[in-house]
């Protein structure tokens, strides 16, 4: 069938939109879902996408039809950070064989050693902030103590996972895809232009990552620990071997593998995090709720309660970690009604697909009771994705903020410093202007 024009914004309309999304995205895409229903298109040469709102859309995409759509094309704005080998620019059958060696690491039997990790980072922090009293953003220090838990999760105890320097190097390549759209368009690497900034910070973690890499291979080969370097996926992902002997994963692999999942993770991570913490003061009632859940439990038993459970299911559906699935068609496609031909950039709106009144009664409210009960229908809820797409670290992520919030709620009195709500913006929604905070010891 021939290609199905799809709505959208043109001329002068057009660089109105334009203008707005380099402001405000999600407000730009939630206003032409009001103008042109479930299929429209904005946007121009690398971010024109043809967008998508609703869980027919999302079936076709990662179901029905989930090999008509190729990752190349649709995550390129991460593509700096993780390398093209990351798993979210891996199709076929590279995707199967890179998650297969990625995934024992974030086994679910590993719940205990992520625990750790995360009460060993942030137990200590929250105790100092409560005995200080001080006003911190919480946001962008939760970003800077969740990539040192991640990097020990992915590095293990190898020294650069505490390296404090090469942290703050990987917190800031996220700082780039993080900016507005538009703005990454511009990739001048004149002295003090975020580009430039990124490049520096880039060449910087690749040396030090493939010096590790190194160290790890020469030890494995020698059949003996590293120095100071034990455990993690990495030891894993390098002790795949193949059929001739050579590792199952290049060193650029490597190198992919490890920086993708350690900047992928900290940074949604953060961000859900932190929406847990004001999502609390804006809805008084289920925030009350969830300190009196969350008292006096541990990290460990805070995993099996029901009201903490729900609570975060309803933050992850108003703030989902990826505000949106981007695809490349590969071949000619119907999408909820719309022909598209190869070659075509899809975007679903996971945002506004959990927002759809056809699937959830009053969508913009805060109701953890929705999750009560049967599970949501699995292509009106997508924080994590779907099927061989699913993020592989969803479940260190969901424990380590169950965990952080038994540890903030559960043992001091926060107090949100600027209690007006916040506007997510990015991709990885993060509250607009942080989250001022301050912890006092419970009395």
């Amino acid at each position: 069938m021939p290609p199905t024009p799809v709505p959208g914004p043109r001329g002068r309309e057009h660089l109105q939109v334009l203008s707005a999304a380099g402001d405000d995205l999600h407000d730009a895409i939630r206003t032409l879902h009001e103008r042109y229903g479930d299929a429209f298109t904005f946007g121009a040469g690398p971010i024109r996408f043809a967008w998508f709102v609703g869980r027919d859309a999302a079936r076709t995409v990662l179901f029905e039809e989930a090999d008509a759509f190729s990752q190349r094309g649709g995550y390129d704005f991460l593509r700096p950070v993780g390398g093209p080998t990351a798993l979210i620019h891996s199709d076929e059958p590279d995707h199967k064989a890179r998650r297969k060696a990625v995934q024992p690491a974030f086994h679910g039997r590993e719940v205990d050693a992520w625990l750790a990790r995360g009460e060993a980072v942030l137990g200590p922090w929250f105790d100092a902030l409560a005995r200080s009293g001080a006003t911190v953003d919480l946001y962008r220090e939760l970003r800077t103590r969740f990539v040192r838990i991640i990097a020990g999760i992915v590095l293990g105890d190898a020294p650069l996972a505490r390296d404090d320097a090469w942290l703050r190097d990987v917190n800031a390549l996220m700082d780039f895809p993080g900016r507005p759209m538009l703005e990454q368009q511009w990739k001048i690497p004149l002295p003090g232009t975020p580009w430039a900034r990124f490049l520096a910070a880039r060449r910087r973690v690749d040396a030090a990552l493939h010096a590790e890499l190194a160290r790890r291979e020469a030890a494995f080969d020698a059949d003996r620990p590293a120095d100071g370097a034990t455990g993690g996926a990495l030891d894993l992902l390098i002790a795949q071997r193949r059929e001739d002997g050579g590792p199952a994963l290049s060193r650029d692999e490597l190198r992919d593998q490890s920086l993708s999942l350690i900047s992928a993770g900290f940074d949604t991570t953060s961000a859900a995090l932190a929406w847990a913490v004001q999502l609390a003061f804006e809805h008084p009632t289920a925030g009350a709720a969830l300190r009196e859940a969350v008292r006096d439990l541990s990290p460990t038993d805070v995993q099996h309660d029901p009201v903490v459970d729900r609570y975060l299911k309803e933050v992850l559906r108003l703030r989902p970690p990826a505000a949106a699935v981007l695809r490349r068609t590969t071949r000619p496609v119907r999408i909820a009604g719309t022909d598209l031909p190869a070659g075509r950039r899809v975007a679903l709106s996971v945002l506004l697909t959990h927002r759809d009144p056809r699937v959830y009664d009053a969508p913009d409210a805060f109701r953890p009771e929705r999750f009560e009960g049967a599970p949501p229908d699995p292509f009106a809820y997508l924080p994590f994705g779907y099927g061989a797409r699913y993020c592989v670290g969803a479940g260190t992520s969901t424990a380590l903020v169950k965990a952080a919030l038994a540890l903030a709620f559960g043992r001091y009195d926060v107090e949100l410093v600027d209690a007006r709500p916040r506007k997510p913006v990015g991709m990885t929604l993060q509250p607009e202007g942080g989250l001022p905070v301050r912890l006092r010891p419970r009395a």
